[in-house]
């Protein structure tokens, strides 16, 4: 079967002080940059969670191939929330699953590549040490990881579930990089023309 993506993307933006996945970057935005690393890997389906600014930033995206399901409730629920809605719309669809913040836009494709060569329940890209996103995982576990009603994400419950990550060593830094924050925006844009 066809391997999906969630991308998550309902987020305040608080630190960064403005609405970061429509924030310039490369010739695109942040989000359609994200979205772009899924198509150009034959991802399908791409399932976009919106929240803040949803009616502009489904419009902004209207033209890709991606589904765009709201968190109603984006404004007082963590990331979980979101992720949790975008698993439920995705399950049943694909036999894998990618998940990704929608601020993590740099992603080489042969990291992605690499992590779909990989034979193993669930994979992560690991830079310097660090474990970063996407990751990538069978879709028989989300009925399980939706179940998951502990205080730590989607990090407890895979923890709560025993799933062993295989890591893919990586040279892409860009797999940490994200906007929360102003700095963290201007690495990426600094980045992004190297």
């Amino acid at each position: 079967m066809n391997t999906g993506a969630v991308i998550a993307a309902a987020g305040l933006s608080k630190r960064m002080g403005q609405f970061k996945p429509m924030l310039p970057l490369k010739d695109s935005t942040i989000i359609r940059c994200c979205i772009q690393n899924f198509i150009d890997i034959d991802c399908s389906p791409i399932i976009v969670v919106t929240g803040r600014e949803a009616d502009k930033l489904e419009e902004h995206i209207a033209d890709l191939p991606v589904e765009c399901i709201r968190n109603p409730l984006y404004a007082r629920s963590d990331m979980f929330a979101s992720v949790m809605i975008g698993l439920n719309a995705i399950e049943g669809r694909c036999s894998r699953t990618f998940f990704t913040p929608g601020d993590i836009p740099l992603i080489k494709l042969c990291t992605m590549k690499q992590m779909l060569a990989m034979d193993a329940d669930a994979v992560r890209p690991v830079y310097g040490g660090e474990p970063g996103h996407p990751i990538l995982f069978g879709s028989s576990l989300i009925s399980r990881i939706t179940a998951y009603n502990g205080n730590y994400g989607l990090k407890g419950a895979f923890e709560s579930l025993g799933v062993n990550f295989a890591d893919l060593l990586t040279d892409d830094p860009g797999i940490l990089m994200d906007a929360d924050t102003q700095d963290d925006y201007l690495r990426l844009l600094s980045y992004s023309i190297s």
